[in-house]
């Protein structure tokens, strides 16, 4: 039987050595993705989000080029003008995250986004 990843729940291939501490034990990962994004929640002190999870974390393909060059139009000042208001300094918006029934994973995306330096509150 073949052991589960830590972070997504795919099988481990076998002779697979990506690891991570997680919890304070050594877990085994499926790939070099993973082994990064769960030491990445380690190191930003985001670990509990593995003790607040209901399900193991999605394993979404890479991002059509195409997607990215459409998000990309959210960085343009009039595509942000009907959603983005302005006070001063700060721009506020309200971000709606579909396809999300985890609460583990809503609480990480918090708690990330309150770590960027350009944001005041989430």
């Amino acid at each position: 039987m073949t052991t589960p990843c830590y972070h997504c729940a795919l099988p481990v291939p076998s002779g697979s050595r990506f690891t991570a501490v997680i919890l304070g034990e050594r877990r085994e990962l499926c790939c070099p993705g993973c082994q990064a994004v769960a030491e990445a929640i380690v190191a930003g002190g985001l670990e509990s989000y593995y003790q607040h999870r209901s399900e193991a974390s999605a394993n979404p393909e890479a991002l059509p080029v195409q997607l990215v060059d459409e998000l990309a139009l959210y960085d343009r000042a009039d595509v942000q003008q009907p959603f983005v208001r302005h006070q001063g300094d700060l721009a506020e918006t309200t971000l709606l995250m579909e396809g999300i029934s985890c609460a583990a994973c809503g609480w990480l995306i918090e708690k990330h986004l309150r770590s960027l330096p350009d944001v005041a509150e989430a």
